[in-house]
């Protein structure tokens, strides 16, 4: 058996109305034996372990099932980089899946490349129409395209998410952070984490990760954000405590890219806020917690990027409930 140049870790809870898609998408013969599919079944009490088992059978080389309590997303990306044996990793969530005319290509490219990070655009689909919605680039300068650059060189001007996101395996091995687990919003920890310890980037212009949207229960739309606010809050302060353990070490370009990943987590965050505008006592809180930001991390404080948030501090937080009624106009 041949070394894996690809691990993809398929985090599955409760997915048995789309986890044959998610697994089929990868099912390629010119590129089978070169990748490596860990499924975490993450406690699930529908058919997801007979359906991931299938798999196995046909494909033991490639498919591997791990069967686990229920732990959360975060579990089941921590199961998947303490299992990977690839050169590469990658997490694909069972209701999503890859682009099966681009991933044979993919694979391919990632054999005659040693960059640390592959970025790569993703497709927006809709659920149960399958229609495009978004497609987002993994950069903003199309010349930098098919070219690995040093983080240095391009100070990565776009964050890449986890859906662009493909990283040496031996990274997240050597550093290995736990994420939270029994948490939502852990994507962030999972493509914040390796930050210090990644210098070179390529840029893949192929469209390889299709992401689901618009599934109901999805954790990503604003009223279950707000909902779970607290879960939210809670993944923003273990980035703030990475980043106080290791700013100290970092400076320049990858300290910069770091604030960017939280202020963009700090930007969530105020939009949770605004939704909760007309909520007893919520201007109170958000003023608490911003006025602190400001003074214990006053770099992070200054790493935001929406005018919507100047505006709200500007007014000592009066505003929340306009900023509400505006985000519901602009939401529909």
């Amino acid at each position: 058996m041949r070394d894996k140049i690809l691990t993809i870790t398929v985090p599955s809870y409760n997915a048995q109305k789309y986890l044959k898609k998610c697994l089929d998408s990868f099912k390629q013969d010119e590129i089978i034996d070169d990748i490596e599919i860990i499924i975490v079944n993450d406690g699930s009490t529908d058919a997801t372990a007979e359906i991931a088992e299938a798999y196995v059978g046909e494909y033991p080389d490639t498919y591997k099932l791990i069967n686990k309590e229920n732990g959360g997303h975060g579990s089941g990306i921590n199961a998947g980089i303490q299992n990977a044996t690839g050169k590469y990793f990658k997490v694909v969530d069972a209701d999503d899946w890859v682009n099966e005319t681009e991933f044979v290509g993919f694979v391919k490219m990632l054999r005659d490349i040693d960059s640390d990070i592959v970025s790569s655009d993703f497709l927006c689909i809709e659920d149960e129409t399958y229609n495009e919605l978004r497609h987002i680039p993994a950069t903003d300068d199309e010349a930098r395209y098919g070219h690995e650059y040093d983080m240095s060189e391009v100070k990565l001007d776009r964050v890449v998410k986890m859906h662009n996101l493909t990283v040496k395996t031996g990274i997240l091995k050597e550093h290995y952070r736990p994420i939270d687990e029994h948490c939502f919003y852990v994507d962030e920890e999972y493509i914040t984490y390796p930050i210090p310890y990644v210098n070179t980037i390529y840029y893949d212009k192929r469209s390889l990760y299709m992401y689901r949207l618009g599934r109901a229960g999805q954790s990503m739309n604003w009223d279950s954000m707000a909902r779970n606010k607290d879960m939210h809050l809670k993944v923003l302060s273990q980035l703030i405590k990475f980043y106080d353990e290791i700013s100290p070490e970092m400076s320049g370009y990858k300290l910069e890219y770091l604030e960017r990943c939280i202020g963009d987590m700090i930007d969530n965050q105020f939009q949770i806020f605004i939704i909760l505008g007309n909520k007893a006592g919520i201007r109170n809180e958000i003023k608490q917690w911003d006025e602190s930001l400001k003074t214990n991390y006053p770099r992070l404080y200054n790493a935001t990027s929406k005018k919507s948030i100047d505006l709200i501090r500007k007014t000592n937080y009066m505003i929340l409930p306009i900023a509400k009624l505006a985000h519901k106009i602009v939401k529909g």
